[in-house]
């Protein structure tokens, strides 16, 4: 082999194994309960999700024209229903992990895990 195929194959190696571990960092699950709903830049909830009764939190967009259903049940928290286009939010499933929060880009809304306080 040569000196350039060797480089080449100890960088994709070292970029395959950075890859897996950021992956893992953003994927693994949160310790944490605490949680926000973020609209337009501003903070509207934040909660404990163990100590928060089930509920549906309806959230509208900053121009009234559409809106958002949160969903706290056992727990956990989720966009159960979205009026916007992609409802990428409400595929993102429920919130799991630190790194990954849901995101309605149309609406402006964020779910994600905080710092307790």
């Amino acid at each position: 082999m040569n000196l350039k195929v060797i480089i080449i194959s100890i960088i994709t190696a070292v970029l395959f194994a950075a890859s897996g571990i950021m992956a893992y960092i953003l994927m693994k699950p949160s310790q944490n309960e605490n949680v926000e709903i973020v609209s337009n830049g501003n903070v509207l909830y934040s909660f404990d999700l163990s100590k928060t009764e089930n509920q549906s939190i309806i959230i509208m967009s900053a121009d009234g024209k559409s809106s958002n259903t949160i969903c706290i049940e056992n727990g956990t928290i989720c966009v159960s229903d979205a009026e916007c286009p992609d409802k990428t939010c409400v595929k993102s499933g429920m919130l799991k992990s630190e790194g990954l929060p849901i995101v309605c880009l149309p609406n402006k809304l964020i779910v994600r895990f905080c710092e307790e306080g």
